[in-house]
């Protein structure tokens, strides 16, 4: 879904503003502590805010999203950092134009995974803490979960919900590999049974380099020089 879809025509050609969806109204909720952030959150008037947040009820409690937020907005005022309400004048990425059930079908391969996992957290879909060890310690200064997100499959572009993990940096280091950079690629000795490091996948490498492999490694070596003399 395009940002066009939000100034779209009438029957007859007329101009019927700004439609805001119930999915954008939610997420400007959940980011703001009043209906008048909620509003300079999406960049929209307050009168139009007001009209879309009470057109949209709340299954649970029977009362429009303008009241439901008017009544419990102000408890999160603790929980978000005032930064977050700086944005720039230019902010699309704040209408979210992309449903999440599209996105975990995949239909948005290149979609940012940063906003992803920022998505999934705030919408709800995961937990805000560690699926491993259930690491969920915030950080004093920006108030943030240290999380890394992880794909099972080893797939980057699948954003299958089922496909998605958090891991704190210690159980992704433990578990997957390096959370900062490339991973050390190794492969297993057949005599030693040592991990030895590879250069490029290429173990002729070390050998030519004279790469220290262990001492068990030089031993052993060493011991078959002496049975083929």
């Amino acid at each position: 879904m395009s940002l066009g879809t939000f100034k779209e025509k009438g029957k007859f050609g007329e101009y019927k503003g700004y439609q805001l969806l119930e999915s954008q109204i939610r997420y400007a909720m959940a980011n703001t502590t009043s209906n008048s952030e909620a509003a300079k959150w999406l960049h929209v008037s307050f009168p139009t805010w007001k009209k879309y947040a009470k057109m949209y009820i709340d299954s649970e409690t029977g009362k429009s999203l303008y009241d439901l937020h008017k009544e419990h907005g102000s408890a999160q005022r603790s929980i978000l950092p005032q930064t977050r309400y700086r944005r720039r004048a230019s902010a699309p990425w704040a209408f979210q134009p992309y449903d999440m059930q599209e996105i975990f079908a995949n239909k948005y391969p290149t979609y940012s995974k940063t906003r992803f996992k920022e998505r999934l957290i705030k919408e709800g879909y995961i937990v805000e803490r560690c699926s491993c060890c259930g690491f969920q310690e915030r950080r004093q200064y920006d108030y943030e979960v240290p999380l890394k997100m992880h794909f099972l499959d080893g797939n980057s572009k699948n954003f299958a919900l089922e496909n998605i993990e958090l891991l704190c940096y210690n159980c992704y280091f433990l578990n997957v590999g390096n959370p900062v950079g490339k991973n050390r690629a190794y492969t297993i000795d057949d005599t030693t049974g040592e991990p030895v490091p590879v250069h490029d996948g290429n173990r002729k490498y070390l050998t030519a380099e004279g790469f220290p492999m262990g001492p068990l490694y030089q031993d052993r070596q060493n011991e078959m020089n002496n049975l083929k003399k």
